[in-house]
Parts: structure tokens; C-alpha cells; sequence
């Protein structure tokens, strides 16, 4: 029986259920069963029709107005009401009985005011009914308790009338009286509904009120006292919130966070204010010698339990509590994700801070490496160009004084110096990757590539070897480290060769889009020795060496430079290849470079 229903162009039949009688039956069940009593399956609690226009019928308000004129007849000759007031009084009690309106309450209001009518009727000048009705009306907060008295005026005219049916002095004063008390209800109903509409909109201005400050804080303390004011100016009584103590864990202990009774704030002790939460509120603040009823809202965010409110019924409107609900939940969300945000923002300035301590000891580094360039190039290599001068002098001046083994040892030692000498030039070569490192411009691979090949013309023609070349695309590169990474591929391809066999050397490429970029793809195939599976990673590795120095010369550093300068340049390098079958490396780099370097 919502509202709606009677107050539709036709109003609505409809069933009321007793819902009160369904919350006692509920709760004496949930004793019982605490009590482990045995309990009944099935409770049936009868419903009450409700009889509106939309199934045919009159509003039965109307419909008792109509008098039963048989009932006027039977009756004697005018009598004097006042010698019959108890057996009047008593048939409007047994009617208005019949039309469920049994309880203790309406049996007093229909005592006051029948007296005072049969009073009035039978002296006109007392002048008591009208007053006595609207002291009585004044008590009324809903439509139905209103319409209580126009069910009362039709039964009490009913009664009444056959009394004085031959007196019209007596049947103009009942019309009259009547007339002016459904004038009278029908302006306090009029008073009552703008009355409701006036105190819901001011209910709504003020949750909107209380839900703008609640949406624009981000501190618990002052969410707290914007709850405070707005339960003061809303009228609620009291109200208890509780937070679930660890809910991800379990929802069995709650933390009591804000306390309100009797519209006066409990001063908490911090946030120690823990209990089960089937308490619903800490023994030591739970009301004692006084009846209430409290309202229970959980407090939720989707599917995340966040504790839950509880208030004290003080207001007719419940949807007021159920609003407060959905602002209080929200806020208390923002909240936790306001100081979610703040951790994460510290942690962010902690890793920046940690970040930009790397970085200036990764400068340091880097100017260690530089000095360590230096000194490689510098001071290490003057002792090797000693060895080596002095080997040479030793073997034009004493070469015919040494004997097959001395001539041995000074070839040993002159392999040793040009091999050391070698891998600090290697050496020096991969960290100028990072140290000496030039802007990224457009060049183009043909010509880089073609330069690679001029340079090792004197290696190509000794081995004989055959080049074939596509044209290759412009890209966004360093040209010294793209001109190194080629160089060292395309000697790698060289060297590794089977003897007594032609070296051919294939160079494609192939545009691919990747996640919206543009990459060249360049293969370097080769028809060499190639390379066991399990190795092909590995071969990128600093010092990875596949074979011994006798078979084939190198420090171990060349493929791991092209690792690093692709790297450097967004790009990535692998290498496909089966042993004996020959090598293709595939060096994936990008059109356009979005980061400069």
C-alpha cells in the first residue's frame, strides 16, 4: 500500500500488509531460535483489504454518508440525548470497532470527541465539539489517521440521527456540526499535506546541503562534524558509526568512530572504541532505562563492506536515512581513496627522490667511466706499445742470435701484445656506447651500410665473398653507433665462414607496425658455420666466446656492442640460425624515435 496507490486520478485496491506485526513476529522467532526453541515452519499473518475506486467501489468514506432511513423509522420520537449518552457512546464505539479501529488510543479519542458532540447537541450554547476535534486533529501526522475522524463523523450522524429525526432545530445543528467538521478536516488535510511537502523540502536542502560538504571534504575529523551539524538540523536523536575494524580479513570486530545521542556528541577515546560488531554498539553506550527504536543502514561501496550507522527513529520520512546512508558510505570511500592517493603520492616523491639519487650516482658513474676511458686509453696502452717496440727491436737486432724457441717467445709475446690491445680497444669502443653518445638524426641505412662495405673492401676481396643489397629505408638513428653495429654484423658474417666456401652475405629489411609504430626490419643473412640453438641467446653476452683463438680471432665484445647500440636505439636484435646451416640476424629498429637520447 504505497502512497502512489491513493493518490492516483483513481485510486488503487490494493492489500496493506501489517508490516509491525511482522517485525514482532520476526524478532520473538530470532529470540526463540537463540533460545534453541522449536519453531513453526509457516506464520500466517492476514492481510488488509483496502477498497479504492479502480476495482469499481466507492471511496468508502463517501459511501457511509449515506443514512439508512429504515433505521430512523424504528426509532421512538425524539428523546433527550443526555439520559442516553453512554448507550450512544457505546454504539459509536461498537461501529467504529467494526471498522478496525479497535486500539486503546482511538477508544479515548472517540470517547473525548463523542462526548463533546452529544454535549454540544444537547446544549447549543456549550460550543465544545469543533474546539475538542481540532485539539484532537492536531495530533494527526498521516492521511490515514486523518481519515480515522471522517469514518467517526459518518458513524456518529448515522447513530445520532434517529434520535432526533422530528426535531429540526436538532437535525440543522448535527447537519451543521458535521458540514463544519468535515470543513474543518478537510483544511487541516490541506495544512497537513503542504506541511509535508514544506518539511521534505526542507529534508532535501538539507541532505544537499550535507551531501556537498560531504563530497568536498577528504578528513574523517571534519566528515565527523559535518555529520554532527546535519544531524542536529535534520532532528535525529542519536547515531552511532562504525567502521569494520579489518575487513578484509573478517567483518566480526567493528571501530565505533563517531557517537551521538540525544543530540549531544560522545567524546571517543581516540580510535580504541572497538567491539564485536553483532553488539551493533559498545555495551558501555548502549541506551539503558529508555524505550527506542533504532534504524540499521550498512555502510558500502559496490561490493566492499565498509561497517555500517545506526540512528534513532525521530523522523517520519525513512528515505532521510536511507539518503544519509548513500552520502555517508561515499564519503567515507573518498576518503579512504583520498588517503590512498596521499601514500601513493608520497610513495611517488620517496621513488623520485630515490630515482634522482640513482641518477646523480649513475652521473658519477659515468664520469668514473669516462676517467676509466682515459686512463684505458692512455696509460694501459703505454706499457703494450713499450712491449710491442722493444719486441720489435729484439727481433731486428738479436733475431739471428735466438734459437728456434727464443724466436717462439717473442712471436708469443707480440700475438699477446696486438691481442691486448685489441680487446682495450673493444673495451673502450662499448663504454663510449653510453659515454660518448651522439644525437639521434635522419640517416639513411643504404648509404651507412655502403660506407661499412668500403671499409672492409680489403677483408671482402680476400675472401672472396659476394654482397647482396636491398635498398634500405631512412630512419631516425646515431650514425656512429648504427655505422659500428653494421660493422661489427656484417665482420661477424665474414669470419665465421666454412672453408673453401664462397661467403654470400644477404641484406633485406621490412617495414612492420607495431602498436602504432612504425619499425624497419633488417636481416643480415649469412651461409657461415652458424650457431647452435641453445647458444643464440648467449652470444650477446659480453665476453661470449663460441670458439677457441686458433679457430677463429676476437675478444667477445662485438656482438654485445650491437645488443647495446639497438637497445639504446628502442630496437630489439635476436638471431635465427641452425649449426651449419648459416646465421640471420634480425635488427628491429624504429622509423622515428619518440624519446631523444
Amino acid at each position: 500500500d504505497i502512497k502512489e496507490s491513493q493518490f492516483l486520478k483513481i485510486p488503487l485496491t490494493t492489500v496493506k500488509q501489517p508490516f509491525f506485526e511482522i517485525g514482532k513476529i520476526a524478532v520473538k522467532k530470532i529470540l526463540s531460535s537463540i533460545r534453541q526453541e522449536r519453531l513453526d515452519q509457516l506464520t500466517i499473518i492476514p492481510s488488509r483489504l483496502l477498497q479504492r475506486q479502480s476495482c469499481g467501489c466507492r471511496n468508502p468514506i463517501i459511501a457511509q454518508q449515506k443514512i439508512n432511513s429504515i433505521n430512523i423509522f424504528l426509532k421512538q420520537k425524539s428523546v433527550n440525548i443526555l439520559l442516553l449518552k453512554h448507550k450512544i457512546l457505546t454504539e459509536i464505539i461498537k461501529e467504529m470497532e467494526n471498522l478496525s479501529f479497535n486500539d486503546k488510543k482511538n477508544k479515548k479519542v472517540i470517547e473525548r470527541i463523542s462526548k463533546a458532540f452529544i454535549e454540544e447537541l444537547a446544549d447549543d450554547k456549550k460550543e465544545n465539539f469543533l474546539s475538542t476535534l481540532n485539539c484532537e486533529l492536531i495530533h494527526c501526522n498521516t492521511r490515514d489517521e486523518i481519515s480515522f475522524f471522517h469514518f467517526f463523523l459518518s458513524i456518529i450522524r448515522e447513530i445520532i440521527l434517529p434520535y432526533i429525526w422530528d426535531n429540526k432545530i436538532k437535525l440543522i445543528h448535527v447537519e451543521n456540526l458535521c458540514h463544519q467538521s468535515r470543513t474543518l478536516i478537510a483544511d487541516f488535510s490541506q495544512r497537513l499535506v503542504i506541511y509535508e511537502g514544506f518539511q521534505k523540502s526542507i529534508q532535501d536542502d538539507m541532505l544537499l546541503n550535507i551531501n556537498q560538504h560531504l563530497i568536498t571534504t577528504f578528513n574523517k575529523n571534519e566528515l565527523l562534524d559535518i555529520i554532527n551539524k546535519g544531524l542536529h538540523k535534520l532532528g535525529i536523536k542519536s547515531c552511532y558509526l562504525s567502521i569494520y575494524d579489518n575487513p578484509i580479513k573478517s567483518l566480526e570486530f567493528s571501530r565505533l568512530i563517531f557517537a551521538f545521542t540525544r543530540k549531544k556528541r560522545i567524546k571517543l577515546n581516540g580510535e580504541k572504541v572497538i567491539f564485536p560488531s553483532k553488539e551493533i554498539i559498545p555495551k558501555k553506550l548502549f541506551p539503558k532505562n529508555d524505550k527506542f527504536t533504532f534504524i540499521i543502514e550498512p555502510l558500502y561501496f559496490k561490493n566492499e563492506h565498509i561497517g555500517f550507522v545506526i540512528f534513532e527513529e525521530s523522523l517520519k520520512e525513512a528515505s532521510v536515512y536511507e539518503g544519509l546512508r548513500v552520502q555517508i558510505s561515499g564519503a567515507l570511500k573518498g576518503i579512504v581513496l583520498f588517503q590512498e592517493k596521499e601514500k601513493l603520492l608520497i610513495n611517488l616523491e620517496n621513488r623520485a627522490r630515490e630515482l634522482q639519487e640513482i641518477l646523480e650516482k649513475l652521473k658519477l658513474s659515468n664520469k668514473e667511466l669516462e676517467q676509466f676511458s682515459y686512463i684505458t686509453s692512455h696509460d694501459l696502452q703505454e706499457p703494450l706499445r713499450k712491449i710491442s717496440v722493444f719486441a720489435g727491436r729484439i727481433k731486428n737486432k738479436y733475431q739471428t742470435l735466438l734459437d728456434d724457441q727464443g724466436k717462439d717467445y717473442l712471436n708469443r709475446m707480440e700475438n699477446g701484445t696486438r691481442r691486448m690491445q685489441r680487446l682495450i680497444n673493444d673495451l673502450l669502443d662499448y663504454s663510449r656506447l653510453t659515454t660518448k653518445v651522439q644525437p639521434f638524426i635522419a640517416i639513411e641505412l643504404s648509404k651507412i651500410v655502403k660506407d661499412v662495405l668500403s671499409d672492409l673492401d680489403i677483408l671482402i676481396e680476400k675472401k672472396k665473398a659476394k654482397i647482396e643489397m636491398s635498398r634500405l629505408p631512412v630512419i631516425e638513428a646515431d650514425p656512429i653507433q648504427i655505422q659500428q653495429l653494421f660493422q661489427n654484423i656484417i665482420t661477424n658474417a665474414l669470419k665465421f665462414q666454412k672453408p673453401e666456401q664462397t661467403p654470400v652475405i644477404k641484406i633485406s629489411h621490412k617495414i612492420k607496425v607495431d602498436s602504432g609504430r612504425k619499425y624497419c626490419e633488417i636481416y643480415v643473412e649469412d651461409n657461415g658455420i652458424g650457431i647452435e640453438k641453445n647458444y643464440c641467446e648467449k652470444i650477446f653476452s659480453i665476453f661470449q666466446r663460441l670458439h677457441g683463438r686458433n679457430e677463429y680471432e676476437g675478444t667477445g665484445i662485438g656482438l654485445a656492442v650491437c645488443k647495446k647500440v639497438v637497445e639504446r636505439h628502442n630496437g630489439k636484435i635476436s638471431v635465427e640460425s641452425k649449426s651449419g646451416e648459416g646465421t640471420t640476424f634480425i635488427i628491429s629498429l624504429p622509423i622515428k624515435q619518440n624519446i631523444r637520447k
